[in-house]
């Protein structure tokens, strides 16, 4: 399994390699951001860890261009710890946010279980709601026929909820199914993973059909679209 680190700290790199390679990954340490780029959308990557602050390039518009072109899995470093930027990283597409300085066993663990979630051996066939088709084998989305630009982290969710349809699960439940750490944490990302999805599939996201906001407990999916 290939990592893409893209990162231009010298330090942070030899630590963050050095522990993936005992993890048995193979790691391709970059600062150029285009060539990162190319390797997302050749799929000669598996999972990326990427840092925002990098050399005449925003990290932020990296990790929306890498989302808008694949499902890998992305974990972003930074020095930035304000909750506000780490949600907005989890909209953009990031399956996880780790603020610097990090222990290196923790971004393995995050990365691990991010990898649990989005290359796990999925469930057989194909289920449909609406206009959706769920494939559970190719673990596509399509709506119409086209394919629609989820992440692995949001179809293991809708997965989930599908499967459980009529079933309220609480936001534990969630995070405890697409094998989380339970944190307070963890739990608003649930809810941002909710909103993403909803922008994807809702005709109109403020007001859901598919998937609806039990107050105060979590989330249920709706298999007949509030018809």
């Amino acid at each position: 399994m290939v990592l893409l680190v893209l990162e231009d700290d010298l330090a942070v790199t030899r630590v963050v390699e050095a522990y993936a390679m005992r993890q048995g990954y193979r790691v391709w340490v970059t600062t150029d951001s285009d060539a990162a780029f190319d390797a997302v959308c050749d799929e000669t990557v598996d999972a990326a860890i990427v840092d925002l602050m990098l050399p005449g390039v925003s990290g932020w518009d990296v990790v929306e261009a890498m989302r808008r072109e694949s499902a890998l899995p992305i974990i972003v470093i930074s020095a930035l710890d304000a909750l506000d930027r780490r949600i907005q990283l989890l909209r953009l597409g990031a399956d996880d946010y780790l603020v610097k300085p990090f222990a290196p066993s923790e971004l393995m663990a995050r990365l691990a279980a991010v990898l649990r979630r989005t290359h796990a051996v999925p469930a057989e066939g194909t289920l449909r709601f609406g206009p959706f088709e769920l494939d559970r084998t190719a673990q596509t989305l399509r709506r119409h026929g086209r394919l629609l630009p989820v992440t692995g982290t949001e179809l293991a969710l809708l997965q989930t909820l599908v499967e459980n349809g009529g079933r309220t699960l609480t936001r534990p439940q969630l995070v405890s199914r697409l094998r989380a750490q339970w944190t307070d944490e963890a739990t608003r990302a649930v809810d941002v993973h909710v909103a993403a999805l909803r922008s994807k599939i809702e005709d109109d996201p403020h007001h859901p059909r598919w998937i609806l906001t039990v107050w105060g407990v979590g989330y249920r999916f709706d298999p007949m679209g509030g018809s």
